[in-house]
């Protein structure tokens, strides 16, 4: 398998899984709604920053390796 195939292969995996837990959070703390504690909010800010930087990363990774001009 070529290093190309591995990087798509990777990124779209690692997409999919931010996808997942953004499905995750979004039922979740959804179904809580206005009997959220503090520490629940905190924990839903985390979730959602680390959801953020796995987008990212995904994303990332799916661009490193295409050619650049």
């Amino acid at each position: 398998m070529n290093r190309r195939a591995l990087h798509v292969i990777c990124g779209a995996s690692v997409l999919f899984a931010a996808l997942a837990l953004a499905h995750i959070i979004l039922h979740f703390f959804g179904a809580t709604g206005p009997h959220m504690s503090p520490g629940m909010w905190l924990s839903f800010a985390t979730a959602a920053a680390a959801d953020i930087f796995a987008f990212v990363g995904g994303y990332l990774l799916l661009m490193s390796g295409q050619v650049k001009p």
